[in-house]
């Protein structure tokens, strides 16, 4: 009983694949034409891209996005200090008012960390009282004369625990009283634009 049903199966998968050889074939037509133009040079073609003005050069997802990236920019802002003082030097405004509008024109995700630093010349306590001061300094010109939103920096006190210059003379001295900011960026098209001319930390 059991081969005889075997027998009939066989016969009948036989019977199947005859029928569906004998069938004609099932073409599928489509009358939708697909673009590949890729308006943004990005790789992705418009009709997949989700990000359709992607900056030039920035990396993607499969999507044609940016993919969020943080990342930690140093920036050198250039600007010195003389001994013993926190008052930003007018020569050094230009540098400034470059700088914070930089930042206004970068989204609301970046943050700027002022550092400010002293030589070695006096005791540590003061001069890590010394570089708040000036950090402060740096912060109150970015809000009060370029009108940087003050969420987006801090100010924070380093001493004289980061040298730049070792040895004791006036021009090492004056390399280490200085203000030196770090960016934490958020989005792939800032980060573009701050290695423009700023280094980027791993």
């Amino acid at each position: 009983m059991f081969k005889s049903n075997k027998h009939l199966l066989s016969i009948s998968l036989v019977a199947l694949l005859a029928a569906c050889a004998g069938s004609p074939d099932v073409t599928y037509e489509s009358s939708t034409t697909v673009s590949l133009a890729d308006d943004d040079h990005d790789g992705v073609i418009n009709a997949r891209d989700l990000c359709p003005t992607t900056i030039k050069g920035a990396e993607i997802n499969n999507e044609g996005c940016g993919e969020v990236k943080t990342s930690v920019v140093s920036v050198n802002l250039k600007l010195l200090f003389d001994n013993n003082s926190s008052v930003i030097k007018a020569n050094y405004l230009s540098e400034l008012k470059k700088f914070a509008h930089a930042i206004k024109q970068s989204s609301s995700e970046l943050l700027v960390e002022l550092e400010g630093h002293a030589s070695a010349v006096g005791s540590a306590e003061y001069n890590l009282v010394l570089s708040q001061r000036r950090a402060n300094s740096v912060k109150k010109a970015l809000i009060e004369k370029f009108a940087v939103e003050e969420s987006k920096l801090t100010a924070v006190a380093f001493g004289e625990s980061k040298l730049v210059a070792s040895g004791d003379s006036e021009m090492n001295h004056s390399l280490n009283r200085r203000v030196v900011a770090h960016i934490q960026i958020n989005k792939q098209e800032d980060l573009l634009r701050w290695n423009i001319y700023s280094t980027e930390n791993d």
